[in-house]
């Protein structure tokens, strides 16, 4: 063993002191944790510990028996075949590498235990076969480290570094053996090497703490740095995607991926990039659970601590099956994902190996999770902030009211469209302008009589302290004058510190018409009424208290009755309008002819020789749908207006005409007229034109809005014309004409869905052929006793009946030869659609997207057939 001892002091003691304390490191830990990798570590460092005590000994002038001399140089000998061992957990070794280490090692046990002084050639033998594997296995090293990743890459090269330069100690003492006098370059060089060794292994083998930090510091900074470029604009998904990988790289896993949860439960959603996703597409796997079939995940799960493990039944079935398509996995390293004291889910890494260096692996994916935790908090903050803003951003430009938002130094920082449409500006305007000119721009607006109420507001929206309200009146090019109430309101931070000022701008139009109208209702009240009931107060008081003459009686009571029909007609005007406003008031139009409600109207008119009623309607005008007692009400409206505003005479002129499928009706009178101004108005309640002419004429102003109100209650429309005062007026409105439903066609069609019917009438007629439909099963037995069509589309699921007592009762009617084409939803049976064969069905289609398109081909292709042409004839 003379060829091993090192040379030079220095270097002596250091390498001996780098083994020794490796292998009491390795001890150590295989003490505290054992298991079959720690041992052999432990072993690796153990084979080297004999052989430098011997050394320490002889060096120090003392001397070893024989036994144990020899015992040390065996545990050396085994250097090469535990290394072997270790390599293994890192991949697969051959058997023939194994068996050629084992045998090697045996032999030289044999030699080395017999006693005899070993030959030059027996000692360059062991030499070339000790350096022979310990090279091999520096090859493997670096091959493994080549395919892996993260911490464990680095302490592979490290490993491979050690075995190599022990392999070439080796070798350097075969050749000073073979050539003594190259003493001087192979005694440096062994010395180099020999310490290379012990720093490679205590390196890749007992890392020391600081550098496994530093290693880790590089590892979590990568990831960080790639974290990062989601953490900002990309979406939670994204960054759960890079989240695995990155772990792989860490950790030098094969798979790896985030499980997050995404419930209260424990189901874990995998979130993998695009390499992943293909095995989990091959094992059919898309989460785990996390329960007591997988008591790996539940353990880590449970105690918040990483954890390794190399047994695949405790990883629970997904993730078994996940390693089964992966192929080679031997471990799994579990780390929970932490932060704020809420669990999100768990780092998933697969590997390819069960080594001594699962621990470095644990440290660097537990800050990895810790990391990925904070950063999957961040960005779920960031997204719900992102939602919250939408969301309130969407409340705000969807608010009915307008609104402004100031910053502290009085500049616009926000503006809602509704803001934008009351003050008729361009979208985005006010952002950005201060206080002083988003001030002029709304005072702008306010019509000219406000100057005094421009002021009030140019105070209110300069004060930073005092937040008023002020209404104003605004007027907008294009747009009806607006009151709008806006009001000022300070917005604070959550500490109530001043962040801003806001404007809300309140549209009240409405709340202001209502109190005018109410202010409209009392005086139109206090008059319409007071004065009537005056008369018939007054003249009752003369009729009970004098003594009168028949005719004088007469009179007074004839006044009586008259001031009572008109105060039960004003009550009933507000009970009718009270009734409209309230959705009470039910119209219910029906198929009517408008002669006849025209000429009831006329006669309930009476007659006026001053102001007769010409009537002209045209002939042959259709069925209109109407509520007979409704539209009379309007009649009676319009022609009591005609005449009463008419005060001088004058024919009262009503017309009826069709055009565009509706009738319009009209009535014109040669009285008053309406002044431009007024004309817009006239269906407001209570409005009433205010002129010296016609002051004298009684009326509420709630004629023409409860007429209004009945016509577009029946789908048409009202309005009023007028060439100006003097030149009498004409008011209009139209009526739906009743549709006249087809009595004949080609194709019968019996279809309960009203649109699907007309779709497919629609579709019949673009292939050249009229169509006829139904309902129901009896009004298609009525149809076809009265005209049989040449074919028939039905559908099987009617109310009252199914179509097929339709069919039997065609077939059994003569209707044989009638080809009957089945359109329905109903998923049949093959006993139904015998039966349907049976009853001469030609084809059963399917109601989906595009079926009453598929169904006109069909009929019109069954139609074409010369056999059907013959058969069915031409429709009679």
């Amino acid at each position: 063993m003379a060829a091993y001892v090192m040379s030079d002091p220095v270097l002596q003691f250091i390498t001996q002191t780098v083994f020794v304390v490796a292998f009491v490191l390795s001890l150590v830990d295989c003490v505290r944790r054992p298991t079959v990798p720690r041992v052999e570590l432990a072993l690796l460092f153990g084979c080297l510990t004999p052989v430098i005590v011997q050394q320490v000994v002889s060096q120090t002038g003392g001397a070893l028996p024989n036994w144990l001399s020899t015992l040390a140089v065996a545990a050396f000998l085994a250097h090469p075949y535990i290394l072997l061992r270790l390599l293994s957990h890192f991949r697969a070794v051959p058997r023939y590498q194994h068996a050629i280490a084992v045998l090697a090692l045996v032999g030289s046990w044999l030699v080395v235990l017999g006693g005899d002084p070993l030959p030059v050639s027996a000692s360059f033998g062991l030499l070339l076969g000790f350096g022979y594997v310990e090279v091999y296995a520096a090859g493997g090293f670096i091959r493994t480290a080549l395919a892996t990743r993260g911490i464990t890459r680095s302490r592979l090269v490290a490993v491979a570094v050690g075995s190599g330069c022990l392999g070439a100690v080796i070798l350097v003492a075969g050749l000073a053996m073979a050539v003594p006098s190259a003493m001087y370059v192979t005694q440096p060089l062994s010395n180099v090497l020999a310490l290379g060794s012990a720093v490679g292994y205590y390196i890749g083998f007992a890392t020391p703490r600081w550098l496994r930090r530093t290693w880790q510091r590089g590892e979590v900074e990568r990831f960080l740095i790639g974290l990062s470029g989601h953490s900002a604009e990309a979406r939670v998904t994204t960054a759960l995607d890079y989240l695995g990988p990155a772990a792989a790289r860490a950790t030098g896993g094969v798979w790896a991926a985030v499980a997050i949860r995404e419930g209260d439960d424990r189901m874990l959603t995998l979130h993998v990039d695009s390499l992943s996703a293909g095995v989990m597409q091959t094992a059919g796997i898309d989460s785990v659970v996390v329960d007591s079939q997988a008591p790996a995940l539940a353990r880590a799960w449970r105690e918040h601590q990483p954890i390794a493990a190399s047994r695949p039944e405790s990883w629970g079935a997904g993730l078994q099956t996940i390693a089964e398509a992966v192929g080679g996995v031997r471990g799994a390293l579990i780390a929970p994902l932490i932060a704020s004291s809420r669990i999100y889910g768990l780092f998933l890494v697969l590997t390819d190996r069960d080594s001594p260096f699962a621990d470095d692996d644990l440290a660097v994916l537990a800050v990895l999770a810790e990391q990925a935790a904070l950063s999957l908090e961040r960005l779920r903050l960031l997204e719900d902030n992102a939602r919250e803003r939408t969301t309130l951003g969407a409340v705000m430009a969807s608010m009915h009211d307008g609104l402004l938002v100031m910053d502290e130094s009085g500049i616009v920082r926000y503006c809602n469209a509704r803001t934008d449409e009351l003050l008729g500006t361009r979208p985005g305007i006010f952002i950005g302008l201060s206080r002083e000119s988003t001030t002029d721009t709304i005072t702008s607006r306010l019509v000219e009589s406000e100057s005094s109420v421009a002021a009030e507001l140019r105070q209110a929206l300069q004060g930073p302290d005092v937040y008023p309200q002020v209404e104003v009146e605004l007027e907008v090019a294009g747009a009806p004058r607006r009151d709008v109430l806006l009001q000022s309101f300070c917005v604070a931070d959550a500490a109530g510190v001043r962040r801003g000022t806001g404007i809300v701008l309140r549209d009240v139009t409405a709340e202001r018409d209502l109190i005018r109208t109410k202010d409209e209702l009392v005086s139109v009240v206090s008059h319409e009424l007071r004065t009537p009931l005056a008369s018939v107060v007054g003249f009752a008081e003369l009729l009970r208290t004098r003594e009168l003459s028949e005719p004088q009686r007469q009179q007074f009571l004839t006044v009586i009755a008259e001031e009572g029909r008109r105060l039960t007609a004003l009550i009933n005007d507000f009970l009718d309008l009270q009734r409209m406003g309230s959705g009470r008031n039910q119209i219910n139009p029906r198929p009517a002819r408008l002669e006849a409600l025209v000429e009831q109207a006329v006669n309930s008119a009476g007659d006026d020789p001053l102001r007769p009623i010409q009537v002209t309607i045209d002939a042959g005008l259709p069925l209109v749908r109407a509520d007979a007692d409704s539209i009379q009400q309007v009649l009676s409206n319009l022609l009591n207006n005609a005449r009463k505003y008419s005060p001088h005479g004058g024919t009262v002129r009503l017309t009826a005409r069709e055009a565009e499928g509706q009738v319009t009706v009209s009535v014109q009178d040669q009285g008053l007229g309406i002044p431009p101004e007024a004309q817009s108005h006239l269906f407001q309640k209570f409005y009433r034109v205010d002129n010296s002419d016609r002051r004298q004429i009684k009326g509420t102003g709630l004629g023409l809005t409860i007429s209004r109100r009945i016509i577009e209650a029946h789908g048409g429309r009202i309005w009023g014309e007028s060439a100006g005062l003097g030149l009498g007026s004409r008011f209009s409105f139209t009526l739906p004409v009743v549709e006249t439903p087809t009595t004949s066609g080609d194709v019968l069609i019996v279809e309960d869905d009203p649109g699907f019917a007309r779709l497919m009438t629609a579709e019949m007629a673009e292939r050249g052929l009229s169509a006829v439909s139904v309902s129901g099963v009896q009004e298609a037995l009525e149809q076809v006793s009265t005209e049989r069509p040449r074919a028939v589309v039905l559908d099987l699921l009617l109310p009252g009946a199914d179509g097929e007592v339709f069919l039997r009762h065609l077939r059994k009617a003569g209707g044989d030869r009638v080809p009957v084409v089945v359109v329905t939803v109903k998923d049949l049976s093959a006993d139904e659609r015998t039966i349907l064969d049976d009853l001469g069905v030609v084809e059963v289609l399917r109601k989906t997207a595009g079926a009453a398109a598929v169904t006109g081909d069909a009929i019109k292709q069954i139609l074409s057939a010369p056999h059907v042409r013959d058969a069915v004839g031409t429709r009679r």
